[in-house]
């Protein structure tokens, strides 16, 4: 099965704040663009950020890894909100995203503090990036809720 669009918000100030961490940022996030990959071959792979070509490197040699851009935020925002599957920072931008697009979402480090699907288990995930998706979340994945702005 192959998702129509995985979108990746990951942006460069968070790239260049995180230096103190064992295993950079960007390898991080490239690994679980990889292993999301290999669970839905043929997947498209969506890159917005503020991160420069050089920071966004680990990402772009991907197979499939479009970085994207639609020309202002909002158009950003409703191009992201159309993906398959989120996986973000805990910024307001991306929880209007995950909320509007209505799809499973993978925040790392961690979320807002708020559930956009109370009740539903394993739709929206905390992930430190390196361990496994759930079967649930990838059920989830495979089956998400109606999009809100269809």
């Amino acid at each position: 099965m192959g998702l129509p669009l995985l979108v990746i918000r990951h942006p460069g100030t968070e790239i260049r704040n995180d230096r103190a961490l064992k295993k950079p940022i960007t390898s991080r996030v490239a690994g679980k663009a990889e292993s999301i990959r290999e669970r839905w071959p043929g997947s498209t792979i969506g890159l917005f950020s503020d991160g420069t070509e050089g920071e966004l490197a680990p990402f772009l040699q991907l197979s499939n890894v479009r970085r994207l851009t639609f020309g202002n935020p909002l158009a950003d925002l409703l191009a992201m909100s159309r993906s398959s599957l989120l996986v973000c920072n805990g910024s307001t931008f991306s929880a209007w995203a995950a909320y509007l697009g209505n799809m499973p979402t993978i925040w790392f480090p961690t979320k807002l503090g708020w559930p956009l699907h109370p009740g539903i288990r394993d739709y929206e995930i905390e992930s430190s990036l390196d361990e496994p998706l759930s079967r649930r979340f990838i059920q989830n994945v495979e089956s998400p809720l109606p999009n809100r702005i269809n």
